[in-house]
């Protein structure tokens, strides 16, 4: 019975790790699209200046490293499962909700520390071998233990059976061994009688983020009204962290903004993080204590580009610390440090030893097969940029001076890549750590390269492509500039004008065809320029390297749509006209722009666009990959081999029948998202939190 609890709450720490998580701090005048709003916390100017940074140079050492270590070890490994999420019963506010394994007997384990393998040099050892520059390691978690000698609490790793200041050991042998040191310290601390952040007389409970509201008659303060002895305990232990423990590189909090739940005045965190800098000059800090930070920290995903420094942390196995789950394979490893080297960001790889202190071998010879990869291949990766050439599905790219690293993943068969042109003469390309040349072809519009003379590597291709001058990239995160062109195709069979605005990008996406994305507007009683009511949509995928051409399916000469009666029967025509519009387009698309990727057509279409582009997938099945429909209200969406995401609204329902039954949902893998969206709201007229949500679905489905 007790091996098959340990592996029923491994279960459920996968359900937890597998969530999505991570921070970004950004100006309010900016915006992650792609990533729902909870994880964006958002500054105006004066607030953002107003805070605390590492320097440019402080965050070098960094920004060259790339890829790092995160030991995930504490209470939680006794039982081989993830760290204080699955396991602590009591969970203190805002945390709602329990753990399965009551607060009287976690709160024993470390009454069975003994580590008896523990050897904190032959760890660095591994971080080593495996190409890490640096580690970070767990001083307290949620669960409140501390795993350094503190003079603040009893419950520490000192009053163990192991005795010995385990924090200080690791410090120690980083510092000898020349590793770059960090500390990872939560906010959170369900174990401290002290810590309240929230009263809760003052708040109620709310199903989504921030997890509460609170009351209209509450004080402006709504802490617990221990919580500022909560805060003095916490000072003098971050003290005691950035005093005893020799250089401290980095400094890791973990209460995430996530959407208001955590704030500033919880943590005192601007006094706090300034101490920290007075106590540890050159110091780097995460943005986990709600203010902006030095770095951004997506969790179990990779960023996209950004010129602010990010990392991404990800699970070794499938929990954060040791447990008996599969591992990532050495392929998988090595594609996500990849990718968030050429997005310009970091990799931090978490994984934990054993109860005895020791890691498992066949985690360790995973990270030393990276680490053999990484003396190869290193050069594209450590001391670099990301850029010039923004990645996307087919690779990406990352340069140092007057050479840039091109890696590619896959090329879809395609025999030939395009790099958009830069001001730089290239003068010679080839396989890294090969001699073998590659033919290209360069003018002022774009670089053309032959690749049908190489054998693609299974991890990872990389092209090695020296330039006449240091590569120059300022101003590539700046705002995408998008390109708008309006133009009027007309169909002489149909003797109609089919307006059109189409949505390029001039950021530098490398790509073998962009692929054609086609947006049909919803019911605008036939007023010119409701195809330019979506450009949020647009913009965002056209940034991404698709060419999107937005159709006006109504003229005034039209006659206005039926709104009662047998509405399906009275709109029917109304909606193969718009399939007609779509044909006409996708002819003329091939015939003028050969080099655009119409077979993997994606049809996107709000209410009685919507209904178009569902009409299109159940006719023409053969001539479109995937369609998105916002609400469509009418035409049942395709059951057939089109990949289908209806987003609905919050305030409208379906006709019966448009929705597919649960079983033809799962048979054809369709995504039906319920939204909180209303319905006149999903196109550029909708709040920006609307509209945030809208392109994170859009693009979990895309991807």
């Amino acid at each position: 019975m007790k091996k098959v609890t340990k592996y029923l709450w491994i279960i459920i720490s996968l359900l937890i790790v597998n969530q999505l998580f991570g921070q970004w701090s950004i100006l309010d005048t900016e915006s992650k699209a792609e990533e729902p709003f909870y994880l964006q916390q958002k500054f105006s100017k004066e607030r953002w200046n107003a805070s605390n940074f590492a320097s440019e140079k402080d965050l070098e050492w960094f920004k060259d490293a790339k890829y790092g270590m995160f030991i995930h070890f504490g209470l939680a490994t006794y039982i081989g499962k993830d760290l204080s999420w699955g396991m602590c019963y009591t969970r203190k506010l805002p945390d709602s909700g329990h753990g399965g394994i009551a607060d009287s007997i976690w709160k024993t384990y470390p009454n069975y520390f003994l580590l008896e393998k523990f050897n904190a040099k032959e760890w660095v050892d591994i971080a080593k071998k495996a190409g890490m520059k640096y580690i970070v390691t767990i001083a307290k978690h949620h669960d409140g233990f501390h795993l350094w000698d503190t003079k603040f609490s009893d419950f520490k790793i000192t009053n163990t059976p192991f005795k010995r200041d385990y924090l200080k050991e690791i410090a120690d042998a980083c510092h000898a061994a020349g590793m770059k040191f960090g500390i990872y310290y939560s906010q959170r601390d369900w174990y401290h009688p002290d810590y309240a952040p929230v009263d809760s007389n003052f708040i109620e409970p709310y199903n989504d983020a921030p997890y509460y509201k609170v009351k209209p008659n509450a004080p402006k303060n709504i802490q617990g009204k221990t919580h500022s002895k909560y805060i003095d305990y916490q000072y003098n232990a971050i003290k005691e962290l950035c005093t005893n423990y020799g250089k401290v590189d980095v400094f890791w909090f973990d209460a995430c903004w996530w959407g208001g739940m955590f704030t500033e005045e919880m943590w005192d965190s601007e006094k706090l993080t300034r101490l920290i800098r007075k106590l540890q000059p050159g110091i780097i800090i995460n943005n986990r204590a709600s203010i902006p930070g030095d770095f951004d920290t997506p969790e179990q995903k990779i960023g996209m580009y950004q010129a602010r420094p990010w990392e991404s942390c990800l699970t070794l196995c499938g929990t954060w610390s040791w447990s008996p789950t599969p591992n990532k394979s050495k392929k998988e490893l090595i594609r996500l440090i990849t990718s968030s080297a050429i997005g310009n960001g970091n990799s931090l790889v978490s994984w934990g030893p054993k109860w005895d202190g020791g890691f498992a071998t066949d985690q360790i010879s995973l990270l030393k097969s990276v680490g053999d990869w990484m003396k190869i291949n290193g050069k594209a990766i450590y001391n670099t940029k990301g850029g010039p050439w923004l990645p996307n599905k087919l690779g990406g790219s990352t340069y140092n001076g007057k050479e840039v690293f091109v890696h590619l993943f896959n090329l879809n068969g395609s025999k030939t890549i395009e790099l958009p042109a830069i001001d730089n003469k290239l003068l010679k390309i080839n396989i890294l750590n090969s001699k073998k040349k590659i033919n290209f072809d360069q003018n002022s519009q774009r670089i053309k390269l032959d690749l049908s003379s190489i054998q693609m590597d299974s991890i990872s291709t990389i092209l090695e492509l020296t330039f006449q001058n240091p590569i120059k990239i300022e101003g590539i995160n700046e705002k995408a500039k998008i390109k708008l062109d309006t133009l009027t195709y007309f169909d002489k069979a149909r003797n109609r004008p089919v307006p059109l605005a189409i949505y390029t990008s001039n950021l530098l996406h490398f790509r073998t065809a962009p692929k054609l994305v086609l947006i049909n507007h919803g019911y605008s009683q036939n007023n010119l320029g409701a195809n330019l009511s979506y450009s949020y949509i647009a913009e965002k995928l056209a940034t991404d390297g698709f060419y999107v051409v937005s159709i006006q399916n109504e003229l005034p000469t039209d006659a206005l749509l039926p709104m009662d009666g047998d509405i399906k029967k009275g709109r029917y025509p109304f909606w193969e006209q718009g399939v007609e519009n779509n044909l006409f387009v996708i002819k003329e698309l091939r015939k003028n722009n050969p080099n655009l990727n119409v077979d993997d057509l994606l049809i996107i279409g709000h209410s009685n666009g919507g209904d178009i582009a569902a009409l299109f997938g159940n006719k023409y099945p053969d001539l479109v990959k995937k369609i998105i429909t916002l609400d469509n209200r009418r035409m049942k969406l395709p059951t057939n081999q089109v990949k289908v995401l209806s987003l609905r609204s919050a305030d409208f329902a379906a006709d019966e029948g448009v929705l597919p039954t649960k079983d033809d949902e799962k048979k054809f893998n369709m995504k039906i998202k319920f939204t909180k969206v209303n319905h006149n709201e999903m196109s550029d007229s909708g709040s920006d939190a609307d509209k945030q949500d809208i392109i994170y679905q859009i693009m979990r489905f895309l991807k």
